[in-house]
Parts: structure tokens; sequence; C-alpha cells
């Protein structure tokens, strides 16, 4: 990017709080294009709807682009005899419930297991982990009978038959796995659910520098090095300002919905 905009682009990391705090420098920035943050759907869509006194709204942020979404995959160990998702649900009804491993409360692998209870009508238990490697890890030990992460941490040992990714809640099969079947193909539509990650900048920088921007970012997104770092479970595709700005008011609707209906409230 900074090749394409002749000027330097420093990285200014903010951790901690799923992007909050991150996303909270960004909505205050300047309002001239030299201030652009890294957008991601805990900040951008789930703070929102479970943070009170969250320090910035969604009218704060100008949209440019996402860059990528990111499909969540259901795991069970090789040793546990279900090979689909009907199989899965039958298997929990059996059991009466199951217990899954995700990487928190309220995060894109917990919310998407809410909407599976609700779809199926089973009960599941959301045990939570640190990150999606040690719930991966717990898999394969055998101490949870299932996880729900993001492809990467599970696709090398589904592959070496150590463990079983049954479903994969992206629209489509991934390019990177096209032997894993889709939540939709399994018969369960409602079970399509992606992530984002994506560009915004404060509110208020004017359209000629944000249309600059994106273009930028595009040109960024064509490059090797780019397409190298991305993992099976993303699907590259980026948007204009427009169509982001609806993409998160969209995932604030279902989701919130969710949230709501299931009566989720934040860790701790």
């Amino acid at each position: 990017m900074q090749v394409s905009l002749g000027n330097p682009v420093i990285v200014d990391n903010r951790p901690g709080a799923q992007g909050v705090i991150a996303a909270g420098e960004v909505a205050r920035g300047a309002k001239d294009g030299h201030v652009i943050g890294y957008a991601i759907t805990s900040a951008q869509v789930l703070a929102p709807l479970m943070i009170p006194r969250l320090p910035y709204r969604n009218e704060d942020f100008q949209s440019i682009t996402t860059i990528f979404r990111g499909a969540m995959a259901l795991a069970v160990p090789a040793t546990l005899p279900v090979r689909n998702v009907a199989e899965f649900v039958a298997h929990v009804r059996s059991q009466g419930g199951l217990s899954y491993g995700s990487n928190g409360v309220a995060t894109s692998s917990h919310l998407l297991m809410e909407m599976f209870q609700a779809t199926a009508n089973i009960a599941l238990q959301n045990v939570v982990y640190r990150d999606e490697s040690a719930a991966t890890m717990d898999l394969l030990a055998g101490n949870v009978p299932s996880v729900v992460t993001g492809l990467t941490p599970l696709h090398q040992f589904h592959k070496e038959g150590k463990i079983r990714i049954i479903g994969i809640s992206s629209e489509e099969r991934l390019e990177g796995a096209p032997d894993i079947a889709t939540f939709r193909e399994q018969g369960f539509p409602d079970l399509v659910y992606t992530w984002f990650h994506g560009f915004v900048s404060p509110s208020g920088v004017p359209r000629p520098v944000i249309d600059r921007l994106r273009g930028v970012i595009l040109e960024a997104m064509e490059t090797q090095r780019f397409r190298d770092r991305m993992t099976p479970d993303l699907i590259v595709r980026s948007s204009t300002p427009e169509e982001f700005t609806a993409e998160v008011l969209r995932d604030q609707e279902r989701l919130g919905a969710i949230i709501r209906e299931r009566n989720i409230r934040p860790a701790g």
C-alpha cells in the first residue's frame, strides 16, 4: 500500500477486547484519510450488540471495503461414529445433549452453534477455550466430543484422519477444502455464516479519499504476497463502501436476533 500511496504506512497495533480498543481509536481519528482501521466482525458487529457502553457507534465509521470472509467448521473425533451433520444431530439427541469447544461467549463459533441448536432443536453446551488451538488439542485428546473453529487449526488433522470435519458454514464448498460439505447442502440452509475482515475510516472522510484508499487496498489484494497469506477457510472478496456498510447492518440484525432469542450475555 505504501508504494501505491507514495507515503509510509505505519501499523499501530492496539490489541485487546476483541478489536474494540483499536476500533475506538479509529473512530476518534482524523477525518483526512491518514487514519484507517482494520475492521473485524467482533468489533464492528458483535461489540455493539453485547457491550452497553461501547466507546463508538456504527455511525462513527466510514466503510472502505471487505477483504475476505471466513467460515466456521464443526469437527468431531475420528472415533465418534458420526460422518455428517444429520448423524451428529441424531447422536446429540441420543445422548440427551453434547458439549462443544469454542473460543468464547458471543463469538462467531458460539453464535453459529446457537443457530444450530435453534434450527435442529438439540441441546449443546459451550465449553470455552482460550483459543482455537487449545480446543483442537482437546478434541484430539478426546477431552471434548466436538469443536467449532475456523478451518485452519483443524484441516491438517482432518486430512490425516485424526479428526473428522463434518460441516462448514460457508455458502458453498471452499476451494481449499472441496471434500468438506457445507451445512447448507446437508439440509441446514440457515447455517450459512461467515465473519469478515476489512477496512474502515473515521466517519467524515471525503469520498474521493475513500475511493483512493479502496483502490490501493484492491491493488494489494491482487498481489501474490496477499494471496499466499490466505488460509483455506478464507473467501477473498472485496466490496464497495455501501455494500460493506449493508453487510455490517445485516449481520447485526441477524446475530442480534439470535442473541436476544437465546438470551446470550457477555462472559464475566
